[in-house]
């Protein structure tokens, strides 16, 4: 009776449709024969309080039988505190999901080619659209997630690239490499900046690696054609 505010002698002179939202006299019948039959019953619903706001409450209804009388026998709990704690992490994980999705828009859209490999078997967990960029066909337009090194590098292993990304894992050292040179099958050069990190997983364990790379052949060229000049004025 303190939870609804009314005194004991009030709500004996009450009734369930009286003090409980939603409660509707004539399904009453109905819901008492639903928990005559099975004994009990548990539901959430809303109490009207004799002043202020509805409370929420968790309802535990027993059927009795004393005397040749019948019984709904109710015990009710606040959870008010539950409910709103609910309403926070719901809003909390949408929060979380429109930041995802930014952040996402935000990769896609990257000059930067960016990859997650997984540190022990060396396969695609996720890459933009920037890192497929730097693939060869049919690699650029294709979900690549899943593909081994060997894969995506013939030869990984064998010219000691894969070797590389396993010592980045075992030693927890990122490597950099400001001026990658890449030959690609047309023979044509390009020049990469090239990084490697390894990354904690959130269950622990070996981490995986996350690829940063970013094609730099236009800066090069000019910086060497200005090297050239350079040189061909001092001579």
């Amino acid at each position: 009776y303190k939870l609804s505010g009314y005194t004991k002698e009030e709500l004996a002179a009450m009734r369930v449709f009286d003090i409980g939202i939603g409660f509707e006299q004539k399904y009453w019948g109905v819901a008492w024969a639903q928990v005559k039959e099975k004994g009990s019953s548990a539901y959430e619903a809303m109490l009207k309080p004799k002043g202020g706001e509805p409370i929420p409450i968790e309802a535990s209804v027993n059927f009795i039988s004393f005397r040749g009388i019948e019984y709904l026998c109710c015990f009710a709990r606040d959870i008010s505190l539950r409910r709103s704690m609910e309403k926070e992490r719901e809003e909390m994980l949408r929060d979380m999901e429109e930041q995802r999705c930014l952040l996402g828009r935000v990769l896609d859209h990257t000059p930067a080619g960016i990859a997650v490999l997984d540190g022990e078997s060396l396969r695609i967990k996720w890459s933009n659209p920037a890192y497929r960029e730097f693939l060869d066909e049919p690699y650029r337009h294709m979900d690549i997630s899943g593909l081994s090194l060997e894969d995506l590098i013939p030869l990984a292993e064998e010219s000691g690239i894969a070797g590389v990304f396993r010592n980045v894992v075992s030693t927890g050292q990122a490597l950099y490499e400001p001026e990658l040179v890449y030959i690609e099958r047309s023979r044509d050069v390009s020049y990469w900046r090239y990084s490697m990190f390894p990354m904690r997983t959130t269950a622990g364990g070996t981490p995986d690696i996350m690829i940063l790379i970013q094609e730099i052949t236009d800066h090069i060229r000019a910086r060497k054609k200005i090297e050239e000049e350079l040189s061909r004025m001092r001579s």
